[in-house]
């Protein structure tokens, strides 16, 4: 019985596969302060959801920043890392430049190799709802475009086109990201503690945003000579998540080091690290940049 926990014994509890909402219902008549909830290993987006969010806000685990084009984003702390908990959506660069928009499904003179763009998922997509274009998922941007650069060395900290502070992750923050998840969420369902409720396939174990990264399903565009850019979907973005890192494919697969980049994904049962065609269109979450 719940009523029974002792406080050591919470973050067992979640690691153990307990449901979220009994242990939510249990600690709304306890006496926990946020910082022993905290030490416990209780995400950010759990907290936030029982009514912390002005004190999270004070002890600095949430925020704000603003882009140069006015778009404000929300942030949250996950461990030792602060990230964005919405997709990028500026037209211009930090320095005020700004970056091409393209339209699908056209054919482009630009050399393959060095096409820096982006495209809004929302621009008379069928395959995007209202409800869904709603929430601002953010533009997809070419790997060019987004860290402004064709070839980036490995593990290099690149602002790219994020705001001033804020940068691209790296391979090396996806690993951390995802292994402070494992840590502190069971690892059989870790990416529901990472996912949002709304927008995934029904198939899928409900997203329950336990870190408060709030990572909800997007698309991406490929590219191709012959037809532009084309919309990947098998109906509608709700399989999985798909964002940039700044470095190049050197790290995965030295054979393709200049076509090819890393991206990271979290979908319904899982997260993984890959590589993708640089001149594809996908999405860029930004997180602060340690040395700011």
């Amino acid at each position: 019985e719940l009523d029974a926990i002792d406080e050591i014994c919470l973050h067992d509890i979640i690691m153990a596969g307990g449901g979220l909402n009994e242990l939510a219902e249990y600690l709304s008549t306890s006496t926990y302060s946020l910082d022993e909830l905290m030490d416990e290993g209780l995400g950010v987006g759990f907290l936030k959801s029982l009514g912390y969010e002005d004190e999270l806000k004070n002890k600095n685990y949430l925020g704000t920043v603003q882009d140069i084009d006015g778009n404000l984003y929300n942030w949250v702390r996950t461990g030792s890392q602060i990230w964005m908990t919405q997709n990028l959506r500026t037209t211009r660069y930090s320095d005020g430049v700004q970056i091409i928009k393209e339209i699908p499904n056209q054919r482009y003179i630009e050399a393959e190799d060095s096409l820096s763009c982006y495209l809004d998922p929302c621009d008379n997509n069928p395959l995007t709802s209202k409800e869904y274009c709603d929430t601002n998922p953010g533009f997809v941007y070419t790997y060019t475009a987004a860290t402004r650069s064709y070839v980036v060395p490995p593990n290099r900290k690149v602002q790219g086109i994020c705001p001033n502070g804020w940068r691209l992750p790296t391979i090396k923050d996806i690993e951390e990201l995802f292994e402070y998840t494992e840590q502190y969420y069971p690892a059989a369902n870790s990416s529901a503690g990472l996912r949002s409720p709304a927008f995934w396939h029904s198939g899928y174990e409900t997203g329950n945003d336990f870190f408060g990264l709030n990572i909800y399903p997007n698309t991406q565009y490929s590219f191709t000579l012959v037809s532009g850019f084309d919309y990947l979907s098998d109906g509608s973005p709700e399989g999985g998540a798909i964002y940039w890192t700044s470095d190049d494919n050197t790290y995965i697969d030295p054979e393709y080091v200049h076509y090819r980049s890393t991206y990271w994904l979290v979908h319904g049962e899982g997260y993984y690290i890959s590589t993708i065609d640089k001149r594809n269109a996908i999405c860029v979450r930004c997180m602060k940049d340690d040395d700011n």
